[in-house]
């Protein structure tokens, strides 16, 4: 949505937090991936910001809308099967 008078945090940190507090009541948490709205890049930036982020976070990363969702299930299924 954009914050202009806010930096973009950084999103490994970012994912971190959120796991330690998940963490709280539910000790075995994963995250198995990233949903992106990219809906304000063309699709060629939107692969490439989803490919960034996937990279960095070692995580599919897709925008559920224009991409789908199969490889976040892939990943939840492939996490419950351990």
């Amino acid at each position: 949505r954009g914050l202009p008078d806010y930096p973009m945090p950084d999103l490994k940190l970012c994912l971190e937090t959120n796991l330690t507090a998940a963490r709280l009541t539910s000790p075995s948490v994963k995250a198995v991936g990233v949903a992106l709205n990219t809906s304000n890049l063309d699709a060629g930036e939107a692969l490439a910001e989803c490919r960034r982020i996937s990279g960095q976070l070692g995580l599919p990363c897709l925008d559920p809308v224009t991409m789908g969702v199969e490889a976040i299930v892939d990943n939840l299924l492939a996490c419950c099967a351990n």
